[in-house]
């Protein structure tokens, strides 16, 4: 009997070292991969940080915001101006504030506005003129790149079919369909930004 359980003690031994081995092991792979990951975790943090920065510098008023005369695609002549009353009409260009236009340099990802220099007022849709910025759908804007030139069409959030036009013949500006759009001159920013500074809205 006793050595029956001499036998089965060696043996319980012999297992209880193989297993304190094992977790020896394992608790030295569990240690190693812990600090891969807080090593990862830091480098995310610190990522997420850098990722920070920069979007804190993207909302920046003093990199966010561009500014550029609006001109037709086929009268380089004639710009966009924002008159006293609000309403929109071409005339001649030149370095009126009112010719001069704020966009979002960042518009990818947020609503973008058009907004007159003179004023700081905003393109409304629905009123087809300037008025005070709040932040609407009604006066948030896409911009449609042109292959191959310094150019965007504007066209409304509300109905990306229709871009900001003016008649052939002359007459305010207006929206039209895209497929009303050949017959109209398209409305573009012509000329590279002429400045980036702060604005608030």
């Amino acid at each position: 009997t006793c050595t029956s359980n001499l036998s089965k003690c060696t043996a319980d031994n012999t297992t209880c070292t193989t297993n304190l081995t094992k977790a020896t092991s394992d608790l030295t792979q569990c240690t190693a991969s812990m600090a891969n990951c807080t090593t990862m975790l830091t480098a995310c943090g610190n990522q997420l940080s850098a990722l920070n920065a920069t979007l804190a510098a993207c909302n920046s008023t003093a990199s966010r915001w561009g500014k550029a005369r609006i001109t037709p695609l086929l009268n380089s002549a004639a710009c966009m101006t924002a008159n006293s009353d609000g309403t929109l009409s071409m005339s001649t260009c030149s370095m009126a504030a009112n010719q001069v236009f704020w966009y979002d340099l960042y518009g990818t990802v947020t609503p973008k506005a058009i907004i007159d220099s003179s004023t700081g007022k905003c393109l409304s849709l629905s009123q087809q003129k300037f008025v005070t910025c709040n932040g609407s759908k009604d006066q948030s804007w896409t911009y449609s790149s042109l292959a191959g030139i310094r150019q965007i069409q504007i066209q409304s959030d509300a109905d990306t079919s229709k871009c900001l036009t003016q008649p052939l013949l002359g007459g305010i500006l207006h929206l039209v369909s895209s497929s009303e759009s050949y017959l109209s001159m398209v409305i573009a920013y012509s000329a590279k930004v002429v400045n980036v500074s702060s604005h608030s809205v």
